[in-house]
Parts: C-alpha cells; structure tokens; sequence
C-alpha cells in the first residue's frame, strides 16, 4: 500500500515537470521584489478571464517551450487579472487586453506590447530585451537582423 501511495505520488509531482515547464506567475508586489533580487527582467501580464485574446495567449502562446523557457530563464512574469486590480491597470494605462508591460529589474519601464502575439512574435520580443538589444537596436532592424541569419 505504501508503494501504491508513493507512485503515485510520484506521478502527481514528477511527470508534469518531465512533460514540460510552465511559467510562475507572481503577482505585482512580490515580482518586483524577486526582480531586485535576482536582476531578471519583469514582464507583466494585464489580462482578464473573459478576454478571449487573453485566454488564447494562454492556451497558445503561453505553452510554447521556447516562450517557457526563455521567460523562465529571463524574466519575472507578473500576472495582473484588470478586473480585481484596477488601480494597476489604470497606472500602467493598460487599456485594451492583454497588454504586457516590460521592465528592467528595478522596475523602470522599457515599453509595451498591446494584444495578442503568437509565440513567434512573443519569443522575437523576449529575447530583443533579455539580450540588451533594446538599449542600441531598433526592434524592427533586430528582426531584419535575425531573419537574415536564418
């Protein structure tokens, strides 16, 4: 019986972390003092259950091992449901849904994606920024650089 409750345990724990990672979404307060922590960039997700852009970042994009991994290893994600806060959303001007705010580690504002981005777009985005190229490269000549290395 012991055995019988250890596997399973086991699969209840360990076969989800084999078949794939998700993103740990923290909320506001708690991301921001994780980014100080550990110097990572924050991006915060503005979203709301009834959107359905927000619900197909989810079903789509946000299961996407590439986008995982690269906002796993990069970035503290924050997740912000407008309808319960409110006053976040009206201080980051997060006006249609999803928008997704982008950060440096001590929070100072990089800049913003409004809407729906399919996990190519959303991967071109995080690795612009966790590369630093957002400091000396347009966004538009880094993908004219990256597509021509293709």
């Amino acid at each position: 019986m012991t055995r019988v409750l250890a596997a399973l345990v086991f699969i209840v724990v360990a076969v989800p972390l084999f078949a794939g990672g998700q993103i740990n979404w923290v909320n506001h307060e708690d991301g921001l003092k994780e980014a100080a922590e550990s110097g990572k960039l924050i991006v915060i997700d503005f979203h709301a259950d009834w959107c359905k852009y927000c619900v197909k970042m989810d079903k789509e994009t946000f299961t996407n091992e590439a986008v995982i991994k690269e906002m796993t290893d990069n970035f503290v994600c924050i997740s912000v449901d407008t309808d319960k806060e409110k006053e976040l959303q009206a201080e980051y001007g997060a006006k249609s849904l999803p928008t997704f705010w982008f950060l440096q580690s001590d929070g100072q504002r990089i800049n913003y994606l409004p809407g729906f981005a399919d996990a190519s777009v959303f991967l071109a985005v995080l690795q612009y920024l966790s590369s630093d190229s957002y400091k000396t490269v347009a966004f538009e000549d880094y993908m004219k650089k990256a597509t021509q290395s293709e």
